[in-house]
Formats: C-alpha cells, sequence, structure tokens
C-alpha cells in the first residue's frame, strides 16, 4: 500500500512538472505591410450664395462656393493593412478640415492592397445661405440659415496616389 502511495505521488508530481512547464502558444500577430501612403484632396462646396446663380448672359445657372471649416473623417479596418485578414482589427480614422478655399488634404495609409476602400463622411455644419426675393419690385438680399450636409460615402486610395475631387455638398 505504501509503494502504491509513493508510486502515486510521484506520477501527481510529474504530471504536475510537465503540465507547469507546458505553455498555450501565443497567437502571433498577422505581419503588418504598409505600402506607404496616399494623399486625397478634396474640395468642398456649395450653393451657399444664390443671388449669383446666373451666366454672365444672365441665363440660370448655379454657382458653388467653397465651404469651409467642415470636419471630413475618412475609416477603413486595419485588416487592410495586414497579410492574415482574420481576426478583429480595430478602424483607421484620418480627418482634417477644410480651409479657406474648401480644401482638406488626407493623407491615408495603404496596405497590401491595390485599391483600398474609406468609408469618407463629413460633419454637419451650420451656414448662412445668402437669397435673393422681390418685395414690391424692390429686390432685397435675405439670409438663411440651413445645415450643410454630406451623406456618407467612400473612396479607394491606391498606392501613392494624389487624387482631387470635388464633392458638392448638399442643403438642407
Amino acid at each position: 500500500m505504501k509503494q502504491k502511495n509513493i508510486l502515486l505521488t510521484a506520477l501527481v508530481a510529474i504530471a504536475v512538472i510537465s503540465f507547469s512547464s507546458c505553455k498555450l502558444e501565443e497567437a502571433k500577430p498577422a505581419t503588418e505591410v504598409v505600402f506607404g501612403s496616399a494623399e486625397i484632396q478634396l474640395i468642398l462646396e456649395a450653393n451657399l450664395d444664390r443671388t449669383n446663380d446666373t451666366t454672365e448672359y444672365g441665363s440660370p445657372s448655379v454657382t458653388n462656393e467653397k465651404v469651409e471649416g467642415v470636419m471630413v473623417i475618412a475609416t477603413v479596418n486595419r485588416w487592410n493593412f495586414y497579410s492574415d485578414t482574420s481576426g478583429n482589427y480595430e478602424n483607421e480614422v484620418v480627418t482634417g478640415v477644410t480651409d479657406a478655399n474648401g480644401s482638406v488634404t488626407l493623407s491615408v495609409p495603404v496596405g497590401q492592397r491595390d485599391n483600398i476602400r474609406y468609408d469618407l463622411s463629413m460633419a454637419e455644419k451650420l451656414v448662412n445661405v445668402r437669397y435673393s426675393t422681390n418685395v414690391d419690385d424692390t429686390l432685397i438680399i435675405k439670409t438663411q440659415e440651413l445645415i450643410l450636409f454630406y451623406g456618407d460615402t467612400y473612396f479607394e486610395a491606391s498606392k501613392e496616389a494624389k487624387e482631387i475631387r470635388r464633392i458638392q455638398m448638399s442643403l438642407k
């Protein structure tokens, strides 16, 4: 009986030592592959001055003005930058604000795929819109506050691309 207890204790000790020396193999992160960046220049425009919506010959024509101070947000899932696309990856978010010329340049990372799709959105902004009206045959210029907005869309970025895109913002 004593030999069985010693043998059992020895087996338990060996099992404990062997299990404690074994480690779970940790998952190795996928290799990140970033080829560089692409510069996307966006120019935001909207019809903010409806008093100048005619051609030089007096025909109706919409004239858009540049929009300043709009936050532009480009989002892409980081799986685009890895060789192994399985698993959960965080989003890469790049933001910028339009300048006085309505322009914003976003420097977005580009991964191993040739064309990476970036979801593009713009923060809404309250703007003053000029318009004209006739009151008793007198032309009066008025302003009205409207919300400038743009629905979600996307663009694709290629390696080392330099693109310019004009985006017409809507008013509501």
